[in-house]
């Protein structure tokens, strides 16, 4: 209990982060830049699902070199393998889901001079799945990622840690390359998605 309430004590103080970050920060359209990105991802207790890819798109708006506001869209093609056994034997079933993620944080870059900055992100938003996603990870035989507890939650408020590096200097376009964790506030331990992306900013 006591590890829940830290763990949610420390969501809600990334969110007041974001909020003041929010509001005192200057929204000028010469400051925005966008990216696109896709890569691959790993699922954890997410039932028979264990892989898969993903693509998405996001908006940074540059408060200085070090501390820029973003907002992203996921979209997570998952896929895996539930084995299926019967009174004549046993065979294997191809399952694929799909779920999307909204979120709105910040990035924070170290060595903003250089020519390659490594950052950091951190974001809170929602993350939605399909309803074909119910039916697969529900599945008592599930394989893969690992069988998630039965009361834990698919959708909802979820947090997003990531780290990675940046071609892309302050200002101007460049690669990116970064890995992290999607995680679902209420059940942190089940229904997890890390990606690996590669993508574009755009100036």
């Amino acid at each position: 209990m006591a590890h829940t309430c830290l763990g949610r004590s420390r969501i809600a103080a990334l969110a007041a982060c974001i909020a003041l970050a929010l509001a005192t920060s200057p929204a000028r359209a010469d400051n925005l830049r966008f990216s696109l990105f896709s890569g691959a991802v790993i699922a954890h207790n997410f039932g028979a699902l264990d892989d898969g890819a993903m693509m998405g798109v996001g908006f940074e708006n540059e408060t200085g070199p070090i501390v820029s506001l973003i907002g992203e869209f996921e979209y997570f093609r998952l896929g895996g393998v539930h084995p299926y056994y019967t009174g004549y034997g046993s065979y294997d079933d191809h399952v694929h889901a799909g779920a999307v993620t909204l979120g709105l944080g910040l990035r924070l870059h170290a060595f903003p001079n250089s020519r390659v900055r490594p950052y950091t992100e951190l974001m809170l938003g929602a993350r939605v799945g399909g309803e074909e996603q119910y039916s697969m990870v529900m599945m008592p035989l599930s394989a893969g990622s690992g069988t998630p507890d039965p009361e834990s939650i698919r959708d909802g408020t979820s947090a997003t840690l990531r780290v990675g590096v940046t071609a892309a200097r302050f200002g101007r376009s460049g690669l990116f390359l970064d890995g992290g964790v999607n995680l679902l506030v209420k059940n942190p331990a089940d229904y997890a998605l890390a990606p690996i992306r590669i993508g574009l900013t755009l100036r």
